[in-house]
């Protein structure tokens, strides 16, 4: 068995800032360009040092959940990981939804040279409006990043729309996974506040490529740059 490298590190401090990974997250993450085998031999190593435990719940469709052992936690502790909370169970409700974000977060850390600092760290700050994630470049500038996978009623999205004049940020990035759900936020965003930069972009297309983001205004070439 071999020691922690600094890939193993980072795949627990990204278990640890999620509350979970799933396999496709692992692969896609931390062994891309390797065969699927190798990342299960270090999953299998993982577990074996007591860091990572394999769940598979009815629930959840019967996929493969990885979270992180007590002693999982105790050694991510030493990574300076974002102070999240570590939760004792997933919740149902909002799986697909955090599924997808961290596969968002892990095609955005792909293209950006920025740092992801995730919902629960952000709730231990003071955000009128808490997003998904924030991805803060060296620049000092921020983009939140919000994932919808679900239609809002009109008027509380608009609301929502309205809080993130308070909030210091560059763009509001808004990542969906249907062409519906496209097409409702766009009309949402058409009527929203316009002190405020709005963008948004279909995940398919994001997944794939670099696809230039939506906006009410200009479309905009985000995906091509590394930094802001």
């Amino acid at each position: 068995m071999r020691t922690i490298n600094s890939r193993d590190e980072e795949l627990l401090k990204c278990c640890y800032e999620h509350n979970f990974l799933l396999f496709e997250h692992v692969a896609d993450g931390f062994f891309e360009g390797k065969t699927y085998q190798s990342g299960w031999n270090r999953i299998r190593d993982l577990r074996g040092l007591g860091l990572i435990s394999c769940e598979s719940n009815a629930a959840l469709g019967q996929r493969k959940v990885l979270r992180l052992t007590k002693q999982g936690e105790k050694y991510v502790q030493h990574l300076d990981p974002m102070p999240v909370r570590q939760k004792e169970a997933l919740s149902l409700a909002t799986f697909e939804h955090d599924v997808l974000l961290l596969s968002v977060r892990q095609r955005l850390m792909k293209l950006w040279d920025g740092k992801w600092i995730p919902e629960g760290a952000l709730k231990k700050q003071d955000f009128i409006e808490v997003p998904d994630g924030i991805v803060v470049f060296s620049s000092g500038k921020r983009i939140a990043i919000e994932v919808e996978r679900t239609p809002k009623g009109k008027t509380r999205f608009m609301g929502l729309l309205d809080r993130w004049r308070k909030i210091d940020v560059l763009m509001v990035l808004y990542v969906v996974d249907s062409p519906k759900m496209f097409s409702i936020l766009k009309s949402y965003l058409r009527e929203g506040p316009t002190d405020v930069a709005f963008g948004l972009v279909l995940w398919n297309d994001l997944k794939a490529g670099t696809p230039v983001v939506w906006t009410p205004g200009e479309p905009i070439d985000l995906f091509s740059v590394r930094t802001l």
